[in-house]
């Protein structure tokens, strides 16, 4: 987790804010409206990450990660959230 400072008055009076980052962090995104909840849920593949690592080389190898457990969860997070519908 990243701590990231911020200027108070260019952000509504915000003083911080936090980033995780990885190439296999999992995007859950929620859109709450009137009578509804939208949900987006992302996360990368290996090939993806391999092809971008020399462009982010702080986030060191794609190869540390478990991309057969990050997809196995992502896919039990929509199978979860497909019930729940």
């Amino acid at each position: 987790m990243k701590r990231i400072n911020l200027t108070p008055e260019k952000c509504k009076g915000a003083k911080v804010r936090y980033s995780a980052e990885g190439w296999g962090l999992i995007q859950f995104k929620l859109w709450f409206n009137e009578n509804s909840i939208t949900c987006e849920i992302g996360v990368n593949s290996e090939k993806r990450a391999l092809k971008w690592a020399s462009t982010y080389p702080y986030l060191k190898s794609p190869d540390l990660w478990g991309w057969k457990e990050v997809q196995r969860q992502c896919q039990r997070l929509k199978r979860v959230l497909k019930k729940s519908a």
